[in-house]
């Protein structure tokens, strides 16, 4: 029974831990701010786009080609728009445009 409440409360701090220091195992992200080219995309164009807000967020864009859609893509956490760029590459290569706006933040 000893042992068993050893487990109990070794779980139970472990769990509080991760409740209590949650935001620290957030990923942050890359201030870098790579343009397109600096991340070998070609035909991609960095925009500027202005949130109601007034924040300024940062997106890079593509044209598609005829009768392809153009995709809006938000990435996830951590990285930055840079760290993307073989994903960007496939969706390129498709024949696809894209509006890749980074994060608030990002």
């Amino acid at each position: 029974m000893h042992t068993l409440y050893w487990i109990v409360g070794v779980y139970l701090v472990v769990c509080m831990t991760g409740y209590l220091f949650s935001r620290q195992f957030i990923y942050f992200p890359n201030p870098y701010r790579a343009a397109p080219q600096e991340a070998g995309l070609t035909g991609v164009e960095e925009v500027e786009l202005t949130a109601p807000d007034g924040v300024t967020l940062v997106a890079w864009y593509a044209k598609a080609k005829p009768d392809r859609p153009t995709l809006l893509y938000f990435h996830g956490n951590a990285g930055n728009a840079a760290s993307r760029a073989p994903k960007i590459e496939r969706i390129l290569a498709s024949g696809c445009g894209l509006l890749y706006l980074n994060n608030r933040g990002y």
